[in-house]
C-alpha cells in the first residue's frame, strides 16, 4: 500500500474547489466559495497534551473558533477551570469547564494544566 501525505491531499482538495483555508495551532480553518466557516484537525498519531480527567485552568478566553470573525459561544475565561473529557491520539483533548458547563476543544495556547 502506498504511503500518502493526508494533509497535501486534503489541501489539494480544498484549493480545488475554490476554499480559502489557513491551519493554526493544529486546527484548519475553511471558507468555502460561499462563505461557510468550518474546522476540522487532521489526525495524526500525536498523544494528545493532557489526560482524561484532569484539571485544567483557562489561560485566554476559549472559544469554539478562535481568531474568526465569528468565533462562537465563549466557553471559559482566563483562570477559570475545567476537566478533561475526551482526549483521543492525533486530536485535541476536549474539556467540559465548570461555570458554563459547555464542552470544546483545546489547544496547548489555551489552557495549562492545573494541580490546586
Amino acid at each position: 500500500m502506498k504511503d500518502i501525505d493526508i494533509k497535501k491531499e486534503i489541501y489539494a482538495l480544498l484549493r480545488s474547489k475554490g476554499c480559502a483555508f489557513e491551519e493554526r495551532s493544529g486546527i484548519v480553518f475553511v471558507t468555502t466559495s460561499d462563505g461557510v466557516l468550518w474546522d476540522f484537525t487532521i489526525p495524526t498519531k500525536q498523544k494528545p497534551f493532557l489526560e482524561e480527567g484532569q484539571r485544567v485552568r483557562a489561560k485566554v478566553d476559549v472559544y469554539d473558533l478562535p481568531g474568526t470573525p465569528e468565533p462562537g459561544p465563549i466557553h471559559a475565561t482566563p483562570g477559570e477551570l475545567g476537566t478533561v473529557v475526551h482526549t483521543e491520539p492525533g486530536f485535541w483533548p476536549t474539556v467540559t469547564f465548570d461555570r458554563t458547563g459547555t464542552s470544546t476543544c483545546v489547544t496547548p495556547e489555551e489552557v495549562e494544566k492545573f494541580d490546586g
